[in-house]
């Protein structure tokens, strides 16, 4: 059977570290890429096997290829830090390896929203290559909502990774002004920004509440096509802040 590398990058995820590599103990090697912890985070992952590696911040993408360059083998299975596999999952993707018949693998995630698992609102199956080799792929380079690569020969696995995205609104807001920042700055060339402005935040709503039918996931469903079409007026309006200070700098 092929051996496995876990690769993870962390900051100040005291909290979830231990969850996350203990699920994954089964793994031939775990690799951690911290970016300057201050909390038990270093302490925990090494508790847990983990090898750790330092490394100043990068941006999403590049650290986690940081990780996958560090990692031994081939074969690599690239999680978060707020996410874990339940033992079923890691049953199945044991039981995979013993015969790959894909280079890479798209699993399922199941997210938490303050404490609840959303099952519409377009965040399941939410499927994403996780597991892959990395001789033949890896993440691709973009500042935000970084994926891997997918080569010709992928598969999808029927297993799914637990995620607990967001504990309180205020780390919601917190965590996504850094997206939509770093969304705003890939995307700040596009045409047509204050026409989206108006028209782009409410169609983020009728796809997630209704299109994507969230409102079977009752007042969380509702709250999350609120905050996405949020997230769509906040990344267009740093757009034109952008632009304003471009202008400005000229």
């Amino acid at each position: 059977m092929p051996k496995l590398s876990v690769c993870v990058i962390t900051k100040n995820e005291a909290r979830t570290i231990g969850r996350c590599l203990q699920s994954v103990s089964f793994a031939d090697e775990i690799i951690v890429v911290d970016s300057g912890s201050t909390d038990s985070t270093v302490a925990d992952a090494k508790a847990s096997g983990a090898t750790v590696i330092h490394h100043a911040w990068l941006g999403w993408a590049k650290q986690k290829n940081v990780a996958v360059g560090h990692a031994a083998n081939d074969w690599i299975l690239s999680l978060d830090a707020d996410e874990w596999l339940s033992e079923e999952a890691s049953i199945t993707l044991q039981e995979m390896l013993k015969n790959p018949e894909a280079d890479a693998y798209y699993l399922g995630r199941r997210t938490l929203f303050l404490g609840k698992w959303i099952r519409h609102s377009g965040w399941y199956p939410d499927r994403q290559i996780r597991l892959f080799r990395k001789s033949v792929t890896q993440f691709e380079e973009v500042p935000v909502h970084e994926k891997v690569i997918a080569p010709a020969n992928t598969a999808i696995l029927a297993a799914d990774i637990w995620h607990e995205s967001y504990l309180s609104l205020a780390q919601y807001f917190a965590k996504n002004k850094r997206y939509a920042e770093s969304q705003a700055e890939q995307q700040k060339d596009q045409r047509f920004v204050y026409l989206k402005l108006v028209v782009k935040p409410a169609y983020r709503f009728v796809q997630t509440y209704i299109q994507q039918l969230g409102f079977l996931d009752g007042g969380k469903g509702l709250l999350l096509a609120v905050l996405r079409s949020w997230y769509e007026f906040r990344v267009l309006r740093t757009i034109l802040n952008l632009r304003h200070q471009q202008k400005q700098d000229q």
